[in-house]
């Protein structure tokens, strides 16, 4: 990552599932000048004059998220680049962010294994498609979540009515385990399998979208 990359677009969803996005012009930022015509071309097919008729100001993006986003965790995929475009963005509008991020992938690992997660991240994608701009981004991760939480649900199913059929409780858990991701650690206690899905509301997600990485 480049130290003096920054953010041009940015997306995020409420629970109920509505996505807001919103350009960024940087050239009111003395220290957003770089550029990759490159990335442009390829990735996300935003050209400087479009930021600059239709972006909004990151000063007033910044105060548009801490508006509708404070007190709330956005869950995002990003890791370190997502923490380091927010930093930019907000250092640039001179306030601090009112909301925290939160780790997608953290969130999904505590539902389905990591192969399962994988096999649902190209499902999604497919129904979805691969447009490189955060609104999109943001509707793959809503995808994404529920076809988690439906394989979540049916799996906790199926080893519930293998208990109602006879089996017995460990053996309905080793079956719900094969694909519900659990921690590992000395002492960690499996996962009931009557335990519910504890979050069924879409998880708010943040997306800052890098442009001149090769600046």
């Amino acid at each position: 990552m480049e130290h003096n990359s920054y953010p041009i677009e940015v997306a995020w969803s409420d629970a109920d599932g509505r996505i807001e996005s919103w350009l960024m012009d940087p050239s009111g930022v003395s220290s957003w000048t770089d550029w990759d015509d490159r990335i442009e071309a390829e990735l996300h097919g935003l050209s400087q004059e479009t930021l600059r008729l239709l972006g909004c100001s990151p000063s007033w993006v910044a105060r548009r998220l801490n508006e509708a986003c404070a007190g709330q965790a956005l869950y995002c995929d990003g890791g370190p680049f997502d923490h380091y475009w927010l930093y930019r963005l907000f250092q640039a509008a001179g306030v601090r962010p009112a909301f925290k991020l939160a780790d997608a992938g953290d969130l999904f690992e505590r539902y389905l294994a990591p192969e399962s997660l994988t096999a649902l991240a190209k499902k999604a994608r497919s129904l979805v498609g691969y447009r490189h701009r955060a609104a999109p981004d943001v509707h793959y991760q809503q995808v994404l979540w529920r076809l988690i939480l439906t394989e979540s649900e049916e799996m906790h199913g199926a080893a519930k009515k293998r208990v109602s059929d006879g089996g017995t409780a460990s053996e309905a858990s080793s079956h719900a385990m094969d694909g519900h991701w659990q921690a590992t650690q000395p002492g960690h206690a499996t996962v009931p399998i009557e335990a519910p899905v504890q979050d069924s509301s879409l998880p708010r997600r943040l997306y800052l979208y890098l442009s001149g990485v090769d600046g």
